[in-house]
C-alpha cells in the first residue's frame, strides 16, 4: 500500500474473537483521517464499511471461507484472471468525504 501511495500503513493481528475490539482501537487512532483503506473480509463481519469491494480470481475459482461469508455484503465484486481486471480503479471515487463507484 506504500509503493501506491499510501501516507501511513497499519498491520493488525488479532484473534477472530479479538476482531471488534481490534479494530475499533486502530479507528480510534485514524479518527481524523480523511479516507481508510482495510484489507479484510473479516473486518466486515464488525464494521460497515462506505464501500466493500471483494476483488477475487476468476469466478471459477472457490473463494477463501472468510470471503464466503462476507460476500453477499459487497457493493462491487471485482474479478481477476491472472491477466485482467474486469473493474477499473479509475472508476472509484471521492465524493462527499467516502467512497463511491461510477460505473
Amino acid at each position: 500500500m506504500l509503493k501506491a501511495g499510501a501516507k501511513k500503513v497499519y498491520l493488525l493481528l488479532v484473534d477472530r474473537n479479538s476482531l471488534e475490539k481490534g479494530i475499533n482501537a486502530v479507528l480510534r487512532i485514524l479518527l481524523n483521517s480523511d479516507l481508510i483503506v482495510i484489507e479484510s473480509n473479516s473486518i466486515r463481519k464488525v464494521i460497515d464499511p462506505g464501500l466493500f469491494i471483494v476483488i477475487r480470481e476468476s469466478m471459477n475459482n472457490p473463494v477463501k471461507q472468510s470471503c464466503a461469508e462476507v460476500i453477499e455484503f459487497a457493493d462491487k465484486i471485482i474479478t481477476f484472471n491472472n491477466t485482467n481486471w474486469d473493474f477499473l480503479p479509475d472508476n472509484v471515487f471521492i465524493q462527499n468525504g467516502g467512497w463511491i463507484i461510477k460505473e
